[in-house]
């Protein structure tokens, strides 16, 4: 996933964002927020046992990622208050 979607920003939509060349910068601008997505769903899934429209699973939101109108929308660098990277608040989580 991380090679796909390296080349998908190398090769095209958009060149890179300020700062990329930095150690670790692949990481923090574009895998940490997906990661923290996946954390967040994690979270409220409540070990798997929440209602499926409780949150979202890796399926999901891989499905939903990995459209090109997906892609677009969150902009590049991503745009952080995208619906994609949207975490409500969960206070029953965990």
């Amino acid at each position: 996933m991380v090679k796909q979607l390296n080349q998908m920003v190398e090769e095209s939509y958009f060149p890179p964002p300020p700062r990329f060349e930095e150690e670790g910068s692949f990481l923090n601008i574009v895998i940490e927020p997906i990661y923290k997505v996946l954390q967040k769903e994690s979270q409220r899934s409540k070990g798997g046992t929440a209602g499926h429209s409780a949150w979202r699973n890796y399926d999901d939101l891989n499905e939903q990622f990995w459209s090109e109108k997906c892609f677009m929308k969150l902009g590049w660098p991503w745009d952080l208050s995208a619906d994609f990277f949207h975490q409500e608040v969960c206070h029953n989580c965990a």
